[in-house]
This record gives C-alpha cells, sequence and structure tokens, in this order.
C-alpha cells in the first residue's frame, strides 16, 4: 500500500530471475542531469509495470475508480510513489526466494 493512496491495492504476479534482474537493472541506472529525467521516468514505469497484473482501489482526482492499465501508472502516482512500488516489489520478491530457499536447505545438523 502506497503512503498517499491507502486504499490502493496493486496486485503483482511473482518475478520471474530475467524480469527481477531487469528490474534492478532499470532502477540502478539513474539520469545524470536533468535531461535524462523523462528517461527516468519512462525506466521506472517500464520497471513498476513488470509482474503488476491488476490493481483496486485507483482513482482519478474525482474518485472515479480507474480501469487497470499500467500505461497510466505516470499519470497517477508520483515519482516517490512509482519508486516505492517497484521498490516494494523488489523486497517482496527477495524475502519470498529467501524463505524458499530456507524451505528447500536440508538442516545443518542433517536431522531434517
Amino acid at each position: 500500500m502506497l503512503e498517499s493512496a491507502p486504499s490502493a491495492v496493486f496486485i503483482c504476479r511473482y518475478l520471474t530471475a530475467r524480469e527481477s534482474m531487469k528490474v534492478e537493472a532499470l532502477m540502478e541506472e539513474k539520469p545524470g542531469d536533468p535531461g535524462d529525467r523523462m528517461a527516468y521516468l519512462g525506466q521506472l514505469v517500464e520497471a513498476a509495470a513488470l509482474g503488476l497484473v491488476g490493481w483496486e482501489g485507483v482513482t482519478d482526482e474525482h474518485g472515479a475508480a480507474v480501469a487497470f492499465e499500467p500505461g497510466r501508472l505516470p499519470d497517477l502516482l508520483s515519482l516517490r510513489e512509482l519508486q516505492e512500488l517497484v521498490w516494494k516489489k523488489l523486497a517482496e520478491v527477495t524475502l519470498s526466494e529467501g524463505d524458499q530457499k530456507k524451505s528447500e536447505s536440508p538442516s545443518a545438523s542433517g536431522t531434517g
């Protein structure tokens, strides 16, 4: 849930390993000068849209529900909210992969 849109819920599927790496690469590329800000916005929207399969509670400035269309993200969210959406998605994937590895690894004692 995003700070300025507390009722909005963004529904994401798990990212593949390739998608996760792509999102990380997109987030590492920072704009070098003010002219690159639009390019960064494009990268951010691409990263936010990867794995995004729906949303609930997203409204426009008049309070009307907005139909799901990832291309509308930059019109609905602030730059900070887009970044937050991407980082939360990456954190969830990282946590899930870590939890999965723990559950698959044999115990150190070898007793199960």
